[in-house]
């Protein structure tokens, strides 16, 4: 197991190379976005990739089922099934992207043309827009059977190289945006469509030169076709209600306060999946192994291995999520120059259900193991679609898109609780309590002492891009002495301790 563990220390370092690259573009991304668009047109962009992603859950739920049979089959070490599962899969994304393709070009144009609140003269622009999305989705969608035997091969460091490719050459398409003199929108929709064909190539290259399951074989195994379907089938309920809650909101947001709203919620998304990234990482890199050790029958190794994934992944998330909450004002600030109407607020909101979220990330790998998502996908998925009819009511209530936010935030929480609870009954040998008992609530204790004392701290600093790196250093100084001295085995800390002397000596 010793192998085992460096592979998922070497893969999170490449997800994190990844993951620093990516935000820092990104963040840079979005603020050129946000300056040549502004935020009428910004907002509309946000909605028009939003109403294609909508669409696309059917992509969302295959890209899963895909992952966890692959990686299964990987761990019981059948090469015949696992061909048969990689042709499978592909032929399963070819019939989902017709499908995609025609509720697109049918619902998705009417909604465009009929129900979305679109700022005057803009909806021809909104509708080649709309054209260009729905490729790039198609494209996205044919490439999740070699981006999941990519990772479930856990090659992270070729997926880390091509990922960074993919977001430089988005920013290069914004850069570009400056300068070009026609519309705007249609421009960066085209370019965004040709990186996600230039992405498919790199992808679909890489494994059937490296893989012996790839191929762009449209074979189908019906022994494999059942169980994928099954899987697929029940899975399809509950991502069909993340997905909607998603952006179902976003369009809910859009039919009481316009697109401005909208810019608002898009950025509180993009803060959100950057944070979220420093947690998630972690997961990733755990999430071939927990699944392998299942399919092997280690449950003892697989438990020890989602403890691990929490507790480090609680404590990333939280260096970076707590600091960013506290000072939020300025970082916006800095960052977008003029901050949109409600983005500070939604974005805090965000940061807290963030916790939650990548918490159900990790138990729902567990449940996936099992291949058993019936009960999972019924209860977190109507757990996550009441939060649109909940939300709804409160707007017209209070005339605050907070409180939609709050709604998110409470619905996210309670799939927290249902998760832990079915992954118990699923996997009886699993600790499930001790989770609880020796990761969630001592981890949890410690995060929020660290940020009551920094936000004490922040408050005396006042504002400043100076106070902003106090008080990042405070929090993440106090979090770590804490986490060595409460958390981290004396065993790790030694290792950890020793690697860095090792490499300071050898520089000398």
């Amino acid at each position: 197991m010793g192998s085992d563990r460096k592979r998922i220390a070497k893969n999170a370092t490449f997800l994190y190379v990844r993951m620093l690259v990516v935000i820092l573009v990104q963040l840079y991304t979005t603020r050129i976005l946000f300056d040549v668009l502004g935020d009428s047109q910004y907002g509309l962009y946000t909605l028009i990739a939003g109403i294609v992603i909508l669409f696309n859950f059917m992509n969302t739920t295959m890209s899963g089922a895909t992952s966890r049979f692959l990686t299964y089959e990987l761990g019981t070490n059948d090469k015949c099934r696992l061909k048969a599962t990689f042709e499978t899969a592909f032929f399963l994304h070819i019939m989902i992207s017709l499908v995609l393709l025609i509720v697109c070009e049918t619902v998705g144009v009417w909604y465009v043309n009929n129900k979305m609140v679109i700022p005057e003269g803009a909806l021809l622009e909104a509708n080649v827009l709309f054209q260009f999305s729905v490729f790039s989705v198609i494209f996205k969608t044919i490439q999740v059977p070699f981006n999941a035997s990519l990772l479930s091969h856990e090659r992270m460091g070729i997926y880390a190289r091509i990922e960074i490719a993919n977001v430089l050459l988005i920013l290069s398409g914004a850069i570009l945006l400056k300068y070009w003199p026609g519309e705007k929108l249609v421009f960066y929709g085209a370019w965004v469509l040709c990186v996600a064909v230039c992405i498919f190539c790199i992808y679909s290259a890489y494994c059937i030169r490296h893989f012996k399951e790839a191929s762009f074989s449209c074979k189908y195994d019906r022994k494999m076709l059942a169980p994928m379907l099954r899987f697929s089938g029940w899975d399809l309920y509950g991502n069909f209600c993340v997905t909607a809650r998603t952006q179902g909101l976003n369009m809910i947001l859009n039919l009481f306060f316009g697109t401005v709203v909208n810019a608002a919620a898009g950025v509180a998304t993009n803060i959100q999946t950057a944070i979220l990234s420093f947690g998630t990482n972690v997961i990733y890199a755990f999430r071939p192994q927990i699944i392998k050790q299942y399919a092997a029958g280690n449950i003892s190794e697989m438990n020890d291995l989602m403890q691990q994934a929490l507790k480090y992944s609680l404590l990333l998330f939280a260096m970076v999520a707590v600091p960013l909450y506290i000072e939020i004002d300025f970082v916006f600030e800095l960052w977008l120059g003029t901050i949109p109407k409600y983005a500070v607020e939604l974005s805090r909101i965000t940061i807290i259900t963030g916790f939650a979220t990548f918490i159900t990330t990790l138990l729902t790998i567990g449940i996936h193991a099992t291949g058993n998502v019936k009960k999972m996908s019924i209860l977190g998925g109507t757990a996550f679609i009441v939060t649109l009819p909940l939300s709804y009511l409160l707007l017209l209530r209070y005339d605050d898109p907070s409180v939609a936010y709050y709604a998110m935030l409470l619905m996210a929480a309670i799939v927290v609780v249902i998760d832990m609870v079915l992954l118990k009954k699923q996997i009886p040998g699993l600790d499930v309590l001790s989770i609880l008992t020796r990761i969630l609530l001592p981890t949890g204790a410690i995060i929020c002492m660290c940020a009551f004392f920094t936000a004490v701290i922040s408050k005396q600093l006042g504002d400043g891009f100076i106070s902003v790196i106090l008080t990042a250093l405070t929090y993440c100084v106090s979090l770590s002495l804490l986490s060595i001295i409460f958390l981290i085995p004396r065993t790790v800390t030694k290792k950890m301790i020793g690697k860095i002397i090792s490499v300071v000596l050898k520089k000398n």
